[in-house]
């Protein structure tokens, strides 16, 4: 009982110690550079901005809540010609949006993105940092001062993981996204089942209905959280059915995940039918994220090197081993169950199940998904708390193996001091592995090698000096939606051309309020004299409406 009333106390302190060592890594050993929209994948951020800048300009719901590659501007005559984008739901970009109307934005930036990415990073880290010290205080692993250990080693090796360490600061997408909504959802599964919130009316109502609401969100979010939702309930209605539970129990266990998982489905249809082909384009994405246009052979080369990048050939063979050694410490929980019913339990103890679950989720996604986990390095993420949960199990291995070797009244496979002991000399093992090969040094090495700067002079240019009503054409430069870092700041597209005959047949039907405009980089024209000569009647005739750093916006008759 005293333990129990200590409870708020230790749980404080847990998140207090994480919260500040959070704060230590990205203030002074990976300090962030808020206002640098570059290196490695920023067109992530770029198109998160990009998107969310539309809505804030014309209304999310005037968009239909769906992302558009286009500003609004004359050349485009409708919404499907401005390339909705719809391989993914909008809930990533309707998480954004929101914060940036309750803080009285009217557009954002790069610094606002990464603002408040390090406050979702934050709150990730003290739900995985909670979630871990509650499970092991549900499961009287070791005392208080052990499980805030472990709870803070395990949230701090997740936060260093390479990928993580520049992804989850740096770039905002779907991928970044979603791992806010898994990590609430693991923490509420987790508080859920313990008896004492299950009998506390409103508490345990509340809880309800925050599950319902993550659920949406992240089902809105990215494919990766259907995939968790799905493979969480199918362990449920098993546990149940296997606990022999009544049909109502099973059927409004199953609703709770059907329901949420429906109005997000529902949600998501709803959007697409103001997009035309919507069909044909998913189509074509599942094809391609499935890898069916891809040799097998190839996919598997790209996945493993995107899955161990980070890493020097040591390091690589150090995360084998860690592999391993997380394999084994499975193991040794497994033995410890009762015998005869150990794979029983794998369904009807509620914490395993969710466990087992997530694991199958991330594994599921690498592998039906496998074409983006292979293309994008930033997949990783996904597989970093099942890498950073080698601590908590090896934990629960080691202190069951203790604990129930001796325990004669129940079937228990005996470990006890044979086995157990090493556990904590693999950890040791571990460690000075870990020094041997310099895993500490890879994350700085990572940051070092994804961060990188961009020039947006011509963009910044071209956004105070054009509106709606322009049309930008260049001899020489080209601002398209794909990659979207350029079309973010600028606002306005650059149609390259290859005679100034195109001006006039590019967009036949273009409006008369239309305005075209020529953008004539000097640099590129010094270093070519010809095509300077061939553009000189249209710029004679033709008067300047703004001039800045080498870059002269003619305003043609």
């Amino acid at each position: 009982m005293k333990k129990d009333l200590n409870f708020p106390l230790w749980f404080f302190l847990v998140n207090l110690i994480t919260l500040v060592l959070f704060l230590a890594i990205f203030n002074f050993k990976y300090p962030i550079r808020y206002a640098n929209m570059g290196g490695d994948n920023i067109w992530q951020s770029a198109s998160t901005i990009k998107y969310v800048n539309i809505w804030l300009e014309e209304g999310a719901a005037s968009m239909h809540f769906t992302a558009c590659e286009n500003y609004a501007s004359v050349e485009f005559q409708s919404f499907n010609d401005r390339i909705p984008f719809i391989s993914y739901p909008s809930g990533h970009i309707v998480l954004v949006f929101l914060c940036a109307k309750l803080t009285g934005k009217s557009m954002i930036n790069i610094s606002f993105v990464k603002h408040l990415q390090m406050i979702l990073f934050a709150i990730e880290s003290l739900l995985f940092s909670g979630f871990i010290f509650v499970l092991l205080w549900k499961h009287k692993i070791g005392s208080y001062l052990v499980r805030t250990l472990i709870s803070v080693s395990t949230v701090v090796l997740w936060m260093l993981l390479p990928v993580n360490a520049w992804y989850l600061p740096n770039v905002f997408f779907t991928d970044q996204s979603v791992i806010f909504y898994v990590m609430i959802f693991l923490f509420l599964e987790l508080l859920m089942s313990i008896p004492a919130i299950k009998e506390h009316k409103y508490v345990s109502l509340a809880f309800r209905i925050l599950h319902f609401f993550t659920i949406y969100a992240g089902i809105l979010t990215d494919y990766y959280f259907w995939i968790l939702a799905f493979f969480v309930f199918v362990m449920r209605i098993i546990g149940l059915i296997l606990e022999k539970r009544d049909l109502k129990t099973i059927v409004n266990a199953g609703l709770s995940y059907a329901v949420p998982v429906c109005f997000a489905v529902a949600t998501f249809f709803i959007q697409l039918q103001f997009v035309d082909g919507w069909l044909e384009t998913l189509k074509y994405k599942l094809k391609f994220r499935t890898g069916s246009d891809d040799s097998l052979s190839a996919i598997i080369s790209r996945l493993v090197e995107n899955f161990t990048s980070a890493f020097t050939q040591e390091q690589r063979s150090f995360m084998l081993y860690l592999c391993l050694f997380q394999l084994i410490t499975i193991v040794i929980a497994f033995l410890t169950l009762k015998k005869g019913s150990r794979v029983k339990t794998l369904f009807t103890n509620s914490d395993i199940a969710l466990i087992i679950a997530s694991y199958f989720a991330v594994a599921f996604q690498i592998i039906m998904l496998k074409n983006h986990s292979a293309v994008h390095e930033f997949s990783m993420m996904k597989a970093g708390w099942c890498v950073a949960m080698t601590i908590p199990i090896a934990a629960v291995s080691y202190s069951r193996a203790l604990n129930v070797g001796g325990n004669s009244d129940e079937k228990l496979y005996f470990l006890g001091k044979k086995v157990s002991p090493l556990i904590p000399a693999f950890a040791i093992s571990f460690f000075i592995i870990v020094l041997i090969t310099g895993i500490p040094t890879s994350t700085s090495k990572y940051i070092v090698s994804r961060d990188g700067e961009a020039d947006y002079t011509l963009d910044e240019f071209l956004y105070r000096n054009t509106d709606y009503n322009d049309v930008c054409f260049s001899l020489t430069n080209e601002i398209t939606y794909e990659p979207p870092m350029d079309l973010t700041i600028s606002h306005e597209r650059v149609y390259l051309i290859d005679s100034v005959d195109e001006i006039d047949t590019m967009f036949p039907e273009l409006s008369s309020d239309a305005t075209k405009l020529l953008l004539v980089d000097e640099n590129a024209m010094e270093q070519n004299p010809e095509l300077k000569e061939n553009i000189m009647d249209v710029v004679n005739s033709s008067k300047i409406r703004a001039m800045d750093k080498g870059y002269i916006l003619y305003e043609l008759p």
